[in-house]
């Protein structure tokens, strides 16, 4: 509890350090330079499953700038969260990072950031830093604390995420990425198929030519602690007619279920995960009609030799009003899963009004039957309108209404006001 105590401290510390450096940095009379912000403040009306009444106020801000010479920039974005009825409060601090070129070729990436190391996107404060020493190949490093903004998250004493990665392109269509990473969970622990994770990786992607223009791509992740093939996937995406789009894609994934660092395919299975995918859209009538389709099946060891198999099925019709400027359309899904069946339709309707303002309505309806007999129905219908006056001011008023097994009537009141101020690019 101490250790947890501690560590949270830490982060309040780091994280108020990080909001003082961004709103002095993205400061424009300060730099000089072109700067954005983006506000967006969204609260509601609503009753919790314990009939109290909550006021949350979700607010959203972003700002970046850059110099003119592009040898200095920088972004921050957080979250702010108040209940206005009940005094709650909470703050995220998503990224504070700054981006220094002291030269063409070199770039380095100091704070709070997102890392897309070629494994899986988090968030570290740290420090990254990429070379370019030609136009076709890019190596960087980086290395830090990673942090996790999510409420209930159940990662909480990772102490460093450090890696390499090599990209390669040849200017035609081909793509490729080695990766390398170490985590560790834990200072005081030493045993390294428990606590260390160290992930070697490839991925690779080609773009042909012709009117097909198919794009192939794979990944390949190993975690060598544990001699864990991770991740492995294959994926083909075509146009074979100039009507017909197709993605078909086969995906592995397993864990090391004797780390002490939990993930959410250990806790529910025993094995591993096979999945396969194909979709589909076809113009029926240009600019007006097209069907969209998509099927999904997935294999997984539940238990040791108890395997189960689930199935995901979505077909659509959007239909295109270009003259009207209306879009709207039907859906239908089917899910077959150990856990049960459900049945699902979806109408959808887009409205633009007076070029500037727009209409959105939504209805969902399901039916589902489950293995533990509690079977039942859903419903719920989304309604949004909104306006951009002028000077990138935008004002939007929602109500939904949701119904099932655990909530008899769910009605909830929406404001949303957006506003962006200049641009980065």
């Amino acid at each position: 509890m101490y250790g947890h105590s501690r560590q949270r401290g830490l982060n309040n510390v780091v994280e108020r350090a990080l909001l003082f450096i961004s709103l002095f940095l993205f400061s424009a009379p300060v730099w000089g330079s072109p700067f954005h912000l983006n506000t967006t403040l969204l609260s509601q009306v609503r009753q919790n499953d314990k009939n109290e009444t909550e006021i949350p106020l979700n607010g959203y801000l972003g700002m970046g700038l850059r110099r003119p010479d592009g040898r200095f920039s920088g972004e921050s974005d957080m979250r702010f969260f108040r209940d206005l009825d009940r005094s709650l409060d909470d703050y995220d601090l998503y990224q504070t990072v700054l981006h220094v070129r002291p030269r063409e070729s070199f770039q380095i990436d100091f704070g709070r950031q997102f890392l897309n190391p070629g494994f899986s996107t988090g968030i570290i404060d740290g420090l990254q830093l990429t070379l370019n020493p030609t136009e076709n190949f890019r190596i960087g490093t980086y290395g830090g604390i990673p942090r996790r903004v999510e409420e209930g998250d159940f990662h909480h004493h990772d102490q460093l995420l450090s890696g390499l990665f090599l990209d390669w392109q040849n200017g035609s269509g081909f793509q490729a990425r080695l990766s390398t990473a170490w985590q560790k969970n834990d200072w005081g622990e030493t045993d390294l198929g428990r606590n260390d994770e160290i992930r070697v990786g490839s991925s690779l992607s080609y773009l042909f030519s012709g009117s097909m223009r198919p794009l192939i791509s794979g990944l390949v992740e190993y975690e060598t602690g544990s001699k864990t093939l991770e991740t492995g996937t294959l994926g083909v995406d075509m146009a074979p007619f100039s009507i017909v789009s197709i993605g078909i894609e086969g995906n592995y994934f397993n864990a090391n279920r004797e780390s002490t660092r939990r993930s959410i395919l250990s806790l529910f299975s025993e094995g591993e995960l096979i999945t396969g995918r194909f979709s589909s859209n076809w113009i029926l009538i240009k600019n007006f009609l097209d069907l969209t389709q998509s099927y999904s099946y997935q294999w997984m060891e539940v238990r040791e030799a108890d395997h189960r198999r689930a199935h995901l099925l979505e077909i659509g019709f959007p239909f295109s009003l270009e003259n009207l400027e209306l879009d709207f359309g039907p859906q239908y899904s089917f899910a077959k899963s150990f856990g049960g069946d459900v049945h699902g339709i979806r109408f959808f309707v887009y409205k633009t009004l007076l070029k500037k303002g727009y209409g959105e309505l939504s209805f969902d309806y399901a039916t589902y039957d489950k293995i533990t007999s509690d079977n039942d129905s859903a419903f719920s219908t989304i309604v949004w309108t909104g306006y951009e006056f002028p000077h990138n001011l935008r004002l939007s008023i929602g109500g939904e209404y949701n119904r099932n097994n655990l909530l008899e009537r769910d009605v909830r009141g929406s404001l949303k006001l957006e506003y962006r101020y200049g641009s980065i690019l």
